[in-house]
């Protein structure tokens, strides 16, 4: 590894580095894999570096895997030019000084991006350049003159510079939040600029040597910890939000509107919530044709929506049901157990809502499909049923959870008689007995379920994104809206699983160090739990392999009190325990673990490692949610230079010109000349782009005819709105009562004097006497 000194003072400083800027506004900059070449020829290479780098290495390092490691060290030196005249070299520098540092844009390959006015320009280019290629930066270190005490040198480092910090031994035991860190690894990869006698910055070293694995993919870069924060023009609009009382959840769903989608934010909801609390301390019309109509354009973007109505007689909605692409491809992989409820309303029609929910590797709650029904009636719940079934490809869940109401359950043994069908046990009172009692589903997969809260708590959300005045088509809406902040939140999940580590581990246990390594974040957590709760019971061996747990402070958290069975044969790698909680969640429970940590076993058995919960089951669902066309088909080279095919691609058209259009607008608002000149080219772009859309307007109808099929489309019948439901007694937007509790009569209130409930007090006779 070669690195080259560029600090040697030049025989004539000022007319050499003019006639840099003169080569290099001739010439253009070139990508610093070239070859060096001899001392007396002219060193381009070094001029482009960051703009070249951000913008030829941007496609191909954001492709790499998250494990690629970009390799190389490279620095600039004083380049050597033909002689020019004074005139020309003077122009050239009032040229270079009104150009604005552009580096993330391919037509600026003309301009020097080795020289900036500021160090805060080069940070902010070599941020660009670190985004592009998958890590974060932070400045390392700075020097100042010792007489002027003015800043001269500045390095900018990788955030993985260093070495982690030691562990603290044992203290007191204190309730800690549980936090993740960024490991460092004495990362190498770093830029160095200097000040010189022109008073400008010139970059002197350049090293893009990293030891780690880069974030390439390109939705979670936004993530990194250097690429995040809220823009300048932006904070003055949050700060309008703030001052109306918008919370922080509700600030980001107006930003998504204005970047066109949720993922295209470049900040999260944490940034807008820590600005506010910054901010704080300181000074009737045709609803189902239109819906039906919006489900055709979502369609358009994502091949694999899928929606079915059901009407009456008077060509009425009666029942509607749909799923897109993105659950689609989640059910074929986390679709064994799903939750399903119906106790909520949510629109205009009194409809009862009827999500399918289910928990992806993350132990996250995820939208499986969703659905409206007429009535809670045998035939509406069979054909929702059905519905679904048809949009899984015929495959139904291993297991479902749900309330208390016999139409489902009679519904749920006709369309999915090979499920297992649990109640929650909310709704014990009016079941049977084998549908409540825990002992009957011990050995079926139920993770991490006892009742519907699920399902319950995605109404809760619900609550905050739609009303029981809304239209249908305002609620899909909403519920895309919550679709996309699902996949964001899975996106971060699967940003700190993959990027991050746990600030510390609970043992020292090599079984512990494997979990964490295989599992996702969350359910290492839930592991992590459970070896903590192992440390609360006491083993006595029976005889041979089976051992007797018993608590040793009496209750232990989830267990009880009660005494355990475990049959252990370390030898066969056989383990099994009466609580049967690897059967019912999938993870191993804290008595098999106390046997594994007292034979010192190193490492879980695969068997006992169940994939859906680990880093690799969440990569098949998140790839295809990204509305690609052929599930499972091979990647083209343009979805693989930019990961994301194309739906990827026009996030990132989208991203690259609004950034541009905003620096417009921001010059141009500066008087009404400058934002004329602006409006006549936006009627100009207008017009070309409305005269582009007509061309193809007969193409797209066709297409839209024949639904994909090659076939027109039968004359389809006008869809009517649905007429209001009559739900079983329920209030609007309320949860329904079990048996139980809607034969309570309320009790009248007693006199506190005479004891009659005829009169209250105030009224009493005794008193008035």
């Amino acid at each position: 590894m070669v690195l080259f000194d560029l600090n040697e003072a030049a025989q004539d400083e000022d007319s050499e580095e003019a006639q840099v800027e003169q080569v290099e506004a001739t010439v253009g900059v070139g990508w610093l894999h070239q070859p060096v070449v001899p001392e007396n020829e002219a060193h381009v290479q070094g001029q482009g570096l960051l703009c070249e780098a951000a913008n030829s290495a941007g496609s191909s390092m954001a492709a790499n895997s998250a494990g690629t490691t970009i390799h190389g060290t490279y620095a600039t030196g004083e380049m050597l030019a033909s002689e020019e005249s004074d005139e020309e070299i003077q122009s050239q520098e009032v040229e270079s000084q009104e150009q604005e540092v552009q580096c993330s844009q391919t037509d600026t390959l003309t301009m020097t991006t080795r020289v900036y006015e500021k160090w805060e320009e080069a940070k902010k280019c070599y941020n660009k350049y670190a985004k592009k290629v998958g890590f974060s930066i932070k400045i390392g270190s700075s020097k100042k003159k010792d007489k002027e005490r003015e800043t001269d040198k500045v390095v900018l480092v990788c955030n993985r510079i260093g070495k982690n910090k030691k562990e603290k031994g044992d203290g007191p035991v204190v309730k800690q939040r549980k936090r993740n860190k960024t490991e460092k690894t004495g990362c190498t990869a770093r830029l160095i600029v200097n000040k010189r006698n022109d008073g400008k910055w010139h970059v002197t070293t350049f090293n893009e040597d990293h030891n780690h694995p880069l974030c390439g993919k390109f939705d979670l870069q936004k993530f990194l910890r250097s690429q995040r924060g809220i823009p300048d023009e932006e904070k003055r609009f949050v700060e309008i939000l703030h001052e109306a009382n918008i919370t922080a959840s509700r600030v980001m769903e107006i930003m998504a509107i204005a970047y066109d989608g949720r993922k295209t934010i470049p900040y999260g909801r944490k940034d807008v919530s820590n600005l506010k609390a910054k901010l704080s301390r300181g000074p009737k019309y045709e609803d189902m044709v239109t819906t039906i109509s919006f489900f055709e354009e979502l369609k358009k973007d994502d091949p694999n929506f899928y929606h079915k109505m059901d009407l009456d007689a008077k060509d009425r909605v009666r029942n509607l049901f749909w799923v897109d692409g993105a659950a689609r491809a989640a059910y074929k992989e986390f679709g064994d157990c799903i939750s399903f409820d119906t106790t909520y309303m949510t629109n205009r029609y009194k409809m009862p809502f009827a999500p399918f929910i289910g928990i992806n590797n993350h132990g996250q709650t995820i939208q499986l499909g969703c659905g409206f029904m007429k009535d809670e009636t045998i035939e509406s719940f069979t054909w929702l049923f059905k519905q679904f079934l048809d949009a899984m490809g015929g495959v139904p869940p291993k297991t479902i959870i749900t309330d208390q109401d016999q139409a489902m359950a009679v519904a749920i043994a006709a369309v999915f008689p090979k499920s297992v069908h649990r109640n929650c046990q909310w709704h014990i009172v009016s079941k049977l007995r084998k549908s409540f009692i825990p002992a009957y589903y011990m050995e079926d997969f139920f993770p991490f379920l006892q009742t519907t809260a699920r399902s319950e708590g995605f109404n809760a959300v619900l609550k905050r994104y739609v009303n029981p005045q809304m239209s249908i088509l305002n609620f899909v809406r909403q519920y895309m809206k919550i679709q996309e902040k699902i996949c964001c939140d899975e996106e971060e999940n699967e940003f700190t699983s993959g990027q991050k580590v746990p600030s510390e581990l609970f043992s020292g246990y090599p079984i512990e160090e494997q979990a964490c390594k295989f599992y996702t974040r969350k359910i290492y957590y839930k592991f992590q739990l459970e070896l903590k709760l192992s440390t609360s019971y006491k083993i006595t061996e029976v005889s041979g392999s089976t051992y007797t747990l018993t608590p040793t402070k009496g209750y232990v958290f989830g267990y009880g009190m009660r005494d355990y069975m475990v049959f252990a044969d370390v030898g066969a790698k056989i383990y099994a325990c009466e609580c049967s909680k690897m059967k019912r969640d999938g993870i191993l429970c804290c008595h098999i673990l106390k046997i594994m940590t007292q034979e010192y076993i190193e490492e879980i058995p695969a068997e006992y490692l169940l994939q859906r919960w680990s880093n690799e089951a969440g990569m098949i669902p998140t790839e295809l949610a990204q509305n690609q066309t052929n599930i499972g088909a091979e990647a083209t080279p343009e979805s693989e230079g930019v990961q994301g095919g194309k739906q990827t691609m026009k996030t990132i058209r989208y991203v690259d010109m609004c950034a541009e259009f905003a620096k417009i607008a921001k010059n141009a608002s500066t008087n009404e000349k400058t934002t004329g000149i602006v409006r006549k080219h936006m009627d100009d772009m207008r017009a070309e782009l409305q005269l582009f859309k007509e061309k193809n307007s007969k193409r797209q109808k066709i297409v839209a005819a024949q639904d994909g099929t090659g076939q027109p489309k039968e004359k389809s019948r006008k869809v009517k709105d649905p007429p209001a439901a009559k739900p079983k007694g329920r209030p609007v937007s309320t949860r329904r009562k079990p048996g139980c509790r809607l034969q309570e009569k309320k009790k009248k209130e007693k006199c506190g004097l005479c004891g009659s409930t005829e009169h209250t007090s105030d009224q009493c006779q005794n008193r008035l006497g």
